[in-house]
């Protein structure tokens, strides 16, 4: 099966921007006077010749670039037939799968919302109501016709993705060689476009940190809580939804399962020792004070739920953390290395949502990233450090961060060695489409009449 045909299912579902049948030349050994015949049985549905002719016209629409004529034409015409019978039997046998059409991926609130999005947007490309529904008259459609036109092949295209989603990753690995990665590289090389600028970022982000004030008081909360969860038919569960600062508080504190590395080491080295039942006295860590119960214990993990107080910090906090962040942007001026100054100050609490070095390019640092570091690292250059800015991360709050360029790669050609990855990736994605189709075609009937 080429290429074409097999990738060319995932465009057939593509809508134009606007609804206007293109035109394609008509096709050898057709009689132009014939209205429509059957050039496809699948299964127990029929293809006509018009559904391949519009699905060509909605290529050339998206860009596609037919033969004018001659076998040539009439190869390229085969092809689109393939995709189309792909396309049958992909639906045919999702269908008979219960579970991928009730998914929520067929949510009907889903599907209309998306139809009202796009009828929306290509209207708007037209300007007005007037001139989209002028479009609309001059290809004989009515705004009802596109509207079921437009709902159909939404619907089909998620079908389409749920089931490949649901489908390609099952059966045997396939095999992609050397030869075959290089071919496809050159193939498609004036396609892959340019290796984008990169920029190698260490940054650090220092938070508003309680002072040690905020945690006494925080303390003497989880010590009213500790005695009240020791009392007897005390509902720590109870104690946790009425008390605890913690994202689990809705839960009860119910922490689940888990083992040693998961949680704080403070956290973990209390968790481990407490009997079945026990509750623990306050515990500090990073995140405030944890009066925790173990509910269950398994060899290497513990069930547990906990009641976090958090110890409340105050804007001078906030300022306190600003005038480290400034110190420690003055350090690294003076010749201190940044990586050692990232490693001792950089929120531990963040590291997992951005790790403290990391390499992305600038239209990712604008997309990606936090408020505040698309105008901190614009214009930026290597071996520069930032001004300290005031970002907000999710779940975390508000923090004073600065950003170190430490190396710019300068755009250029997307080498094999960059292109690897998705190279391999795309060709798996094809023999993976190509094993599915050659196996739906095993089982069905194709009756080609073209």
């Amino acid at each position: 099966m080429k290429t074409k045909t097999v990738f060319g299912l995932l465009l057939a579902l593509g809508l134009t921007a606007v609804p206007v049948r293109a035109q394609t030349p008509p096709l050898p050994g057709e009689d132009p006077e014939l209205v429509d015949r059957v050039v496809a049985v699948v299964g127990d549905s029929a293809i006509m010749l018009t559904q391949l002719r519009e699905e060509m016209a909605s290529q050339v629409a998206q860009g596609a670039v037919f033969p004018s004529g001659g076998d040539s034409l009439r190869t390229a015409a085969r092809e689109v037939l393939d995709e189309l019978i792909n396309l049958q039997l992909l639906l045919q046998d999702a269908a008979r799968d219960s579970l991928l059409m009730a998914s929520g991926a067929l949510d009907p609130g889903l599907i209309a919302d998306s139809v009202e999005a796009r009828i929306g947007a290509v209207q708007a490309n037209f300007g007005t109501e007037e001139a989209f529904e002028a479009a609309l008259v001059a290809q004989g459609l009515t705004e009802e016709d596109y509207r079921a036109r437009v709902e159909g092949q939404l619907r089909q295209g998620l079908i389409q993705q749920a089931y490949l989603q649901r489908n390609l990753g099952s059966g045997r690995p396939v095999i992609v060689s050397e030869e075959e990665m290089r071919a496809t590289y050159e193939q498609q090389r004036s396609v892959l476009g340019q290796l984008p600028e990169r920029l190698q970022l260490i940054h650090a982000r220092i938070p508003a940190r309680p002072s040690e004030e905020a945690w006494a008081v925080a303390r003497a909360t989880a010590d009213s809580i500790y005695a009240l969860a020791r009392e007897d038919e005390a509902d720590f569960a109870q104690l946790a939804l009425d008390n605890s600062d913690g994202p689990t508080a809705v839960e009860g504190g119910n922490l689940g399962w888990f083992r040693r590395g998961v949680m704080d080491r403070n956290f973990e080295d209390v968790a481990f020792e407490l009997q079945r039942g026990e509750i623990s006295a306050p515990v500090r860590s990073s995140f405030g004070w944890h009066v925790i119960k173990v509910e269950r214990i398994r060899p290497g993990e513990v069930n547990a739920r906990h009641v976090l107080i958090t110890p409340e910090t105050v804007p001078s906090d906030l300022d306190r953390a600003r005038e480290i962040a400034d110190s420690l942007v003055a350090e690294i001026r003076n010749g201190a290395d940044p990586r050692v100054i990232a490693a001792n100050y950089d929120e531990e609490q963040v590291q997992g949502l951005i790790p403290t070095e990391f390499s992305a390019t600038r239209q990712q640092v604008n997309q990606q990233l936090p408020p505040g570091y698309t105008l901190a690292v614009l214009g930026a250059s290597e071996g520069e450090v930032t001004d300290p800015f005031l970002t907000n991360y999710p779940r975390v709050g508000e923090m004073w961060a600065f950003v170190h360029i430490d190396e710019i790669t300068p755009a250029g050609e997307l080498t094999f060695e960059d292109a690897r990855p998705q190279v391999r990736a795309f060709l798996e994605q094809q023999k993976r489409i190509e094993r599915l189709f050659e196996q739906l075609r095993d089982g069905a009937y194709v009756d080609i009449r073209f």
